[in-house]
């Protein structure tokens, strides 16, 4: 039996929900599973290897579900706008500024997993007319961020020759700053030792009777809940937020002084905090429900989120 691995997810816009792509770049960086490339920098060597996930299920006479799931380090604030769908670019080379926030619709994409079956035999699982239904981040103090997104996805269909997308190489962002949390007009610098993001967009597939592959998927319900690990709290924060008061919360990651991605959550409550008084410092606990907007600011140096 011949060994199959994933070498590449490359990933493209479309003009037209569906309708493939005329160019795709490569997915996120470096996207290769088990190895990394020998020509690849020393640098580089830090972007995780990614493994992904292919979701298909069709019921005899049936309805097709088509979907696919990837875990990653993050290494660009792209998936934000993929999930969001508001976009506004400003600046100039070398340093731009893209503003992110929540929209009625989200973009879609043609996305292939390209697969090597040994030697230069190659073929792709091509999905198209995909669109981010979720997407889930996973912070730690002093460690690179890890992202895991699932798509919905209109067709699939197998390539036997896959094209070659453009090449990006990124260094992973890290969780390094404190994270500022408002209460009453007051700002607190709070020491978060890990912290989950969830976002979801609630898609649906929609189906005709001429078809058993979905003919739209539509955004539903937007969500997003947090979860915080917070070190020596501020004691007057923690007596603000059990008592459900209303608060905001400014989370950065970056990779460097002007490269920076920066997370605003203006409206939030706090639900069954919980306390780990093992170790050298209790550990206040926090699960989030987002009830109000959030947007992402992210500064970097492409010059297009448009891909």
């Amino acid at each position: 039996m011949v060994m199959q691995n994933l070498t590449n997810i490359q990933i493209g816009k479309e003009t037209t929900a569906g309708t493939e792509t005329s160019s795709y770049v490569q997915f996120c960086g470096i996207t290769q599973r088990g190895d990394v490339s020998p020509t690849i920098q020393e640098a580089e060597l830090l972007i995780a290897n990614m493994s992904g996930r292919l979701a298909s299920d069709q019921a005899l006479h049936g309805e097709s579900e088509y979907g696919l799931s990837v875990t990653t380090r993050l290494q660009t604030g792209q998936p934000f706008y993929w999930l969001m769908g508001g976009l506004s670019t400003s600046g100039s080379s070398p340093t731009y500024t893209h503003a992110i926030s929540n929209a009625n619709t989200v973009p879609s994409h043609s996305i292939e997993f390209v697969v090597d079956e040994g030697g230069s035999a190659e073929f792709s699982h091509k999905f198209l007319g995909c669109k981010l239904d979720t997407l889930e981040l996973s912070l730690t103090q002093g460690s690179p961020v890890t992202a895991s997104m699932s798509f919905m996805a209109l067709t699939h269909s197998i390539d036997t020759t896959p094209g070659s997308p453009t090449s990006r190489t990124t260094v992973p962002y890290e969780f390094h700053q404190l994270t500022t949390i408002t209460v009453n007009g007051v700002s607190y610098a709070t020491d978060v030792t890990n912290a989950t993001i969830s976002m979801s967009n609630g898609c649906e597939r929609n189906y005709s009777l001429s078809s058993r592959d979905a003919s739209a998927i539509t955004e539903g319900t937007r969500d997003c809940t947090v979860n915080l690990e917070i070190r020596g709290a501020d004691e007057t924060l923690m007596n603000l937020l059990k008592n459900r008061t209303d608060f905001a919360i400014s989370m950065v990651i970056n990779r460097g002084t002007n490269d920076t991605i920066t997370i605003t959550i203006s409206n939030a409550k706090l639900f069954a905090p919980s306390y780990d008084f093992g170790g050298n410092a209790v550990v206040d606990v926090l699960p989030i429900r987002v009830i109000g907007n959030w947007t992402v600011s992210v500064v970097d140096t492409l010059s297009s989120y448009d891909i």
